[in-house]
């Protein structure tokens, strides 16, 4: 479901508006969303298997359960300890970026940025 409020919230999407100029890593922001419909879904079928291994008594169900389980684990540990690693980098990114865009603020021919600054500015 954050997936979802990512892709169709009106804050996030102009989030997204006021990154995406001259951005390189925005676009992989944005698939954000999408990567996490994705990952709600398997680990809904994830627990289908384990329902069905354990009312069944299927060892077969089981054991893909608690692969599946261990291979989640796993990877939610790699994604916790690349985004502890990098998460500097990606703050001192974003500063830089939104500190250029700030130090381009054209009162007098306003674009998308300046109409979206404005508008969260208003909120």
């Amino acid at each position: 479901s954050f997936g979802i409020l990512i892709l169709y919230k009106h804050d996030f999407r102009q989030l997204f508006a006021i990154l995406s100029y001259d951005s390189q890593f925005v676009p992989s922001i944005h698939n954000i969303g999408y990567i996490l419909i994705g990952i709600g879904a398997f680990i809904f079928i994830i627990g289908l298997l384990g329902c069905c291994g354990s009312v069944r008594e299927s060892r077969y169900l089981l054991g893909i359960y608690v692969f599946c389980i261990i291979l989640v684990m796993g990877s939610e540990l790699i994604v916790a300890m690349y985004t502890v690693l990098l998460s500097d980098e990606w703050n001192h990114r974003l500063s830089k970026k939104l500190k250029s865009r700030l130090l381009k603020y054209n009162y007098s021919t306003p674009q998308q940025f300046e109409y979206d600054l404005d508008i969260i500015h208003k909120q």
